[in-house]
C-alpha cells in the first residue's frame, strides 16, 4: 500500500517542502499580515506626523526652514539681491531594535481547543503600536519644552493649570476650555498649519462630551455649531483642535529611559501639528519566524527599528496639572 500524497496547505509553490519552515511558509505570511493589520489599527500617531525611510545608516536629517522675511517696497533703480532665510536641521537617530516575541510549543498548540496565533498576532501588533505612539507623543512633550532650532521660529508652549482635575465641574470645564483655546491661538499666532490635534485621556475626553453649563451650553450642542455625539460619546473638535481620547497618553516618569527621556507624571494633554515630530525608519514592521527542533516549537518575533524626534517646537504644546 502506497502513502498518500499530502497537500501542503502552507507550502509556497512546492509540492514537496524540504522542512517544516517550508511547510509553514504561507501560514507565516498570514500571521505577519495580522501583526501589521493590528499595528495599523491600534496606532493613532502613524498618520499625524512626518515619516522618512532610510535604506542604511543610523540617522536622517530633517531640514528646518525659518520664516520668510517681511516683504519690502522697491526703490526705483535699486538692485534686488534676494532676502535671507535662516535654516537649521534636526538629526533623528535610530533607536535600538524593538521586538515583541512569542514562543509557541508544538504540543501546547496541538492540545489547545482554541485558535491562538490570531490572538497572539493581534497582541504583538497592538503592543508595538502602543510603544510607537508612546515614543512619538513623548517627543511632542520634549518639543513643547524646547527652543526652536532657527531664531526666526518660535518655541513650544507649556500650559499649566490647577483645575484640570478639579472636583468642581465648572472649574474643570473652564480650565480645559481656556487651555484649548489658548493652544489654538498659540498655533495661529505661530503660523502652525492645520490640522491640529489634542491627545488626552478618556476620562477628560468624556468629560468634555458630557459637560453642560447651567445656561445649556454644551461643546457638542449643534446650536453652537458643536461637533460630536452624546450617544456615541464623541466630541470631534473644540477651539479648532481635533480631540483624540486614548488611554495611551504617556503620563509616567520616563526620565531614566534610554530614549525619549522625560518626566510626564503631570501631563494631562498633548497638542501638536503634523510637522511637530518626525520618525525615521530603518527596518519597517516585519515578522520573523523559525522552527526550533531542539525546543520543539516556533519562535515568532515582530520587530521594527525606528527613531523619533521633535522637529518644530512651535507646533508642540502640553497641558500640565500643577495642583
Amino acid at each position: 500500500m502506497s502513502n498518500a500524497n499530502n497537500t501542503w496547505l502552507g507550502s509556497d509553490n512546492s509540492a514537496s517542502p524540504a522542512n517544516e519552515a517550508a511547510e509553514r511558509a504561507l501560514f507565516l505570511k498570514v500571521y505577519a499580515g495580522e501583526v501589521i493589520t493590528a499595528f495599523e489599527k491600534h496606532t493613532i500617531m502613524l498618520d499625524k506626523h512626518m515619516i522618512r525611510t532610510i535604506k542604511n545608516g543610523k540617522s536622517a536629517q530633517f531640514p528646518v526652514i525659518g520664516r520668510m522675511p517681511d516683504a519690502e517696497y522697491h526703490t526705483p533703480g535699486a538692485e534686488i539681491l534676494g532676502q535671507d532665510i535662516l535654516h537649521g536641521e534636526r538629526i533623528l537617530t535610530i533607536d535600538r531594535l524593538l521586538i515583541s516575541h512569542i514562543f509557541i510549543d508544538d504540543l501546547d498548540e496541538a492540545m489547545a481547543h482554541f485558535e491562538i496565533r490570531g490572538q497572539y498576532s493581534n497582541m504583538q501588533g497592538q503592543k508595538l503600536a502602543q510603544t510607537f505612539d508612546n515614543h512619538v507623543m513623548r517627543e511632542v512633550a520634549l518639543g513643547a519644552a524646547a527652543t526652536a532650532e532657527v531664531s526666526t521660529l518660535d518655541n513650544g508652549l507649556v500650559t499649566t493649570d490647577e483645575d484640570f482635575d478639579s472636583a468642581t465641574a465648572a472649574n474643570k470645564w473652564t480650565a480645559w476650555e481656556d487651555a484649548l483655546f489658548e493652544t489654538a491661538e498659540n498655533f495661529q499666532n505661530k503660523f502652525v498649519p492645520a490640522p491640529w490635534f489634542c491627545v488626552l485621556k478618556p476620562a477628560y475626553y468624556n468629560f468634555l462630551v458630557r459637560y453642560v453649563q447651567t445656561n445649556g451650553f454644551s461643546a457638542i450642542n449643534r446650536d453652537y455649531n458643536g461637533m460630536g455625539s452624546y450617544a456615541d460619546g464623541k466630541i470631534m473638535r473644540l477651539g479648532g483642535v481635533d480631540l483624540i481620547g486614548t488611554p495611551m497618553l504617556p503620563v509616567a516618569n520616563y526620565s531614566a529611559e534610554d530614549y525619549h527621556a522625560i518626566d510626564l507624571s503631570k501631563l494631562r494633554a498633548l497638542c501638536f501639528g503634523k510637522d511637530a515630530v518626525g520618525t525615521v525608519k530603518l527596518l519597517d514592521l516585519s515578522l520573523q519566524s523559525a522552527y526550533d527542533i531542539r525546543r520543539q516549537g516556533t519562535l515568532m518575533v515582530a520587530r521594527y527599528a525606528m527613531g523619533h524626534g521633535y522637529l518644530r517646537p512651535e507646533s508642540c504644546a502640553t497641558m500640565l496639572d500643577v495642583s
